[in-house]
């Protein structure tokens, strides 16, 4: 990704800007690849150790979903942004808050378009404008290929889960915090087939232009 990354910034250099927001733990840069219209991280993932994103100490913490374990898969770490991932983009997300309006977190697998809360049973404030912009997504991702997805809270959508960034997003002033759940809802799981990559990129792609078209439109 970083090879696009830097293929994009160097063919468009008058749409995007592309700069470090700091270092991993192995001293690769995270960039950040600024546009008029999109943003997006590159955290390396493939060199990270499975780390839950904690709450910043002013939220209520929740155990449910999160374990103390650091062998776990949902180790939540030591203490709340613990590693250097993690702090650099929370303190890039803060610095730039105002600026952001939507925050949108790819993960695979399960065709859900999931929004706040994860870690408690509640209803966001702004829960009409958030569904509204979900179920307009989901209907454009299916206009593409036929693939349903599922939209709703994280909590009772998917399951109650501690520490998501999603969350975190949406708590530090981002009214639009949304986690996709890429193809498939598990013959495949992980190990989705190359065939099917593009049209899944297709489809979501999709969808994150219908969550951008509703940023435009007043909602209360």
């Amino acid at each position: 990704i970083q090879s696009w990354m830097h293929e994009i910034n160097r063919t468009h250099p008058h749409f995007v800007n592309m700069f470090s927001i700091g270092q991993s733990f192995e001293g690769r840069p995270l960039y950040v690849l600024q546009g008029y219209f999109i943003e997006a991280l590159n955290l390396n993932t493939r060199n990270l150790i499975p780390l839950v994103l904690h709450y910043q100490k002013e939220l209520i913490r929740q155990e449910e979903g999160a374990s103390s374990h650091p062998c776990d898969e949902t180790y939540c770490g030591p203490y709340p942004e613990s590693e250097p991932e993690v702090k650099a983009v929370a303190n890039f997300l803060r610095k730039q808050r105002k600026r952001v309006k939507a925050y949108i977190s790819i993960h695979a697998y399960a065709q859900m378009l999931l929004y706040p809360y994860s870690y408690k049973y509640a209803t966001i404030p702004n829960f009409d404008c958030v569904e509204s912009a979900a179920h307009n997504a989901v209907l454009a991702l299916y206009s593409a290929y036929g693939v349903r997805y599922r939209y709703g809270p994280a909590s009772t959508t998917l399951y109650v889960s501690s520490g998501s960034s999603m969350d975190w997003a949406y708590k530090n002033g981002i009214p639009y915090a949304f986690a996709f759940e890429l193809r498939d809802t598990g013959y495949f799981g992980f190990l989705l087939p190359e065939t099917l990559i593009n049209p899944t990129c297709t489809e979501t792609t999709r969808a994150v232009k219908t969550i951008s078209a509703s940023l435009l439109k007043k909602c209360s």
